[in-house]
This record gives C-alpha cells, structure tokens and sequence, in this order.
C-alpha cells in the first residue's frame, strides 16, 4: 500500500522507542543553540517525544563540523553552558547590543531569554537552576556593573524587561528553576511596578489572563497586587479609568452629518485621475494613428 505522506503515529512512536541518543548538525557558527528557536525546536522537540514515549530524554550531542578539519561532537549540555558562557552571559555581548537601544534590548530577549526558556520545556535536565540565578544576576542585578540595568529600565526597554522577568517567574512558577520565595518576591514586586507604568506586554507569558499572573500575585505586597490587577484590568479593555461612550440616543445621532467641500472633492478625486488618464491615453493613441 503507497503510505508515503500519511499520518501514522503507531509507527513513529515504535521509530522513537528506545532512542538513547540523538544529533543535531551544525556547520556555520553564524546562529548559536540558544540565540536561534530552531535548535530547540528540532533537538529539543525530538527528545521531548523520545521523553513522552519512553520516560526519559535521550543524550544529545552537537555534530559541528564548522571547521572541517577538526570536526567536533560536544554533549549537547556541554555545548549548550559553554556558549551561555561564551555568549548571552558574557558582558562583552551584552554591552556590544546596548547602543542599539529597544533593538538590543528586545534581541536580549528574543535571542536569549526566550529561548532559554524553549530549551528548558523541551529538555529539563540540559542546564542547572544555576543558569537562571545566574541570568538575574547578570541581567536584573547587572553583576558586571555594565549598566545593564539602568539600560533596560530605559523607558523603551521597559515592556522588554517585564518579559524577561515573566519568562523567569513562569520558569519559578512550574518548577523548572529552584529558587528560594525571596527571589519569587522580589521578581514579582519588579514586574508588578513595570506592568504598572508600561502595561502588560501582551506576549504569551504576559496575557491578562495567564495563570502565573495569579500565582505571582499571592507572593507581593498589597500595594504591587494592585498594581498589577490594575494592569491585567487595563490589558483586558476594562479599567475603571476608561469610561463607557455614550450610546446614540436618537436616530439623529446615527445620521452622518453632510459633506463638506472638501468631502466631495475627496470623493470624486479618484474619478478625475481616472478621466484624465483615459484623456492622455486616447490622445496618444490618435497621434500614434496620425504619425503611421
């Protein structure tokens, strides 16, 4: 029977069964693992159904032959904390994306906290709660005194860095990373003052109605649980600021008053650049006919 193309997940489950090990090529260091979605979307996502099938994620390695004279192939986790190392906790590249202003601060974020995040849902056991106390010190304590925080508490930066903060409370939230209720606070109390002057980003892991928010809220003071209720208020369309407009109360209210002049030149514009364009064209057609 020709099968080629149809679903069959009885087969595939049987294909990944008992999968130890698992690859991923790289032959450019142009993208890293953890700077681009792909490689935890491929890597990650494939030793995530090994892990729904058998109960455990296979061993990764990283197939890199960028240098073809000596290729190289690093366990996944050593290649994943070497370039956390070398890269996204290093200061030299987080000072080369602030001069870039919102663009380096959301390419922090996209190409690093987010993606962290892929890689911790897809392969728990990759990296320690290490590297996350780690990126709250480098990112929101700014260890290295490069500024860093002064940088993303620029006005611009701030919707940015209260994503930052919710990946790493829904982080806290679901158990990926271990870390003590002082953390959980003070975390919580910074985004609250963000999402308070900046509102809520809107991403997947600040939407109004995400369950990290309420869980989060259970953790800060009276003042910051207002706060962000007010927030989720303003985020859902239904602040007690904003004010209902009134309905019409008369068919009157619902006519659309007369045009102005300047309605009617507006409106009829588009047919006098069309008339004039028939004109010009005609003209040329009868000289053409004159000239042959």
């Amino acid at each position: 029977v020709d099968i080629d193309g149809a679903s069959n997940q009885a087969v595939f489950k049987r294909r990944l069964a008992n999968t130890s090990q698992s690859f991923l090529g790289r032959a450019s260091n142009l993208y890293g693992l953890v700077d681009n979605n792909d490689a935890f979307d491929y890597l990650g996502g494939l030793n995530l159904a090994v892990e729904s099938i058998d109960g455990d994620s296979p061993t990764g390695f990283v197939i890199d032959v960028s240098n073809p004279q000596r290729p190289t192939m690093p366990a996944l986790q050593s290649a994943i904390v070497s370039e956390l190392r070398g890269r996204q906790l290093n200061p030299a590249w987080i000072q080369s994306l602030m001069p870039h202003g919102y663009a380096g601060a959301r390419t922090m974020n996209v190409a690093f906290f987010e993606n962290l995040w892929g890689w911790e849902v897809t392969d728990p056991t990759l990296f320690p709660d290490t590297i996350w106390d780690d990126t709250k010190a480098v990112y929101l304590d700014d260890r290295y005194d490069i500024g860093v925080g002064e940088f993303l508490n620029e006005p611009a930066n701030q919707p940015v860095q209260a994503n930052m903060i919710a990946i790493m409370l829904v982080a806290a939230q679901r158990e990926f990373w271990q870390t003590d209720d002082q953390t959980i606070t003070e975390l919580g109390e910074r985004f609250a003052g963000l999402v308070a002057r900046v509102g809520l980003p809107g991403s997947g892991h600040t939407r109004p109605d995400h369950p990290m928010l309420d869980w989060i809220a259970e953790r800060i003071s009276a003042q910051a649980r207002a706060e962000l209720t007010a927030a989720r208020n303003a985020a859902r369309g239904n602040a007690a600021s904003q004010s209902e407009p009134t309905p019409p109360q008369s068919i009157r209210e619902l006519t659309r008053t007369a045009p102005d002049d300047s309605d009617r030149l507006q409106r009829w514009t588009p047919w006098l650049m069309l008339l004039l364009a028939t004109c010009i064209i005609a003209s040329g057609f009868v000289h053409s006919r004159r000239l042959s």
